[in-house]
C-alpha cells in the first residue's frame, strides 16, 4: 500500500494505508472477498480452504518471512531499509508517517548508482 506525498490528499492516503494494515482493514478485505492470506493470528481463518490453512500454518511457524523487493529494486535499499521498515510497520502500524519519513530519508541518502 502506498500513498503519494504529492497527491491531492496525502493525509487521507496515509490514513487509508494505516487502516488497511489494521485488523479492521484486513477483516473488511476478507469480508469483501479478498483471497489474500493475512499472517495475523487474530484474524478468523475458519473460512479458508484446506490449502490456505496449510499455507497459514507454514507462515505461522516461520521464524522469518521473506519478501522479494530485493529482486525488483536496489539491494542496498530493499533489505537494510525497506525490510526493517516493513517489520516496524507490522509491529506498530500507527507509526506509519514516521516509517514513511524514515524510509524517504534513507532513500535520499543513498549514493547514486554508478
Amino acid at each position: 500500500m502506498c500513498a503519494a506525498t504529492n497527491g491531492t490528499n496525502p493525509e487521507g492516503g496515509a490514513a487509508f494505508a494505516e487502516w488497511c494494515g489494521s485488523e479492521a482493514g484486513m477483516l473488511a478485505a476478507q469480508a469483501a472477498g479478498d483471497t489474500s492470506l493475512y499472517a495475523n493470528s487474530r484474524l478468523d481463518s475458519s473460512g479458508y480452504d484446506a490449502f490456505n490453512k496449510q499455507k497459514l500454518a507454514v507462515i505461522g511457524e516461520a521464524k522469518n518471512v521473506m519478501n522479494f523487493l530485493d529482486r525488483d529494486c536496489r539491494n542496498d535499499f530493499a533489505g537494510p531499509i525497506v525490510g526493517v521498515q516493513i517489520q516496524n510497520f507490522l509491529k506498530n502500524p500507527a507509526d506509519l508517517n514516521k516509517i514513511l519519513e524514515e524510509t524517504q530519508a534513507a532513500w535520499d541518502a543513498l549514493p547514486p548508482l554508478a
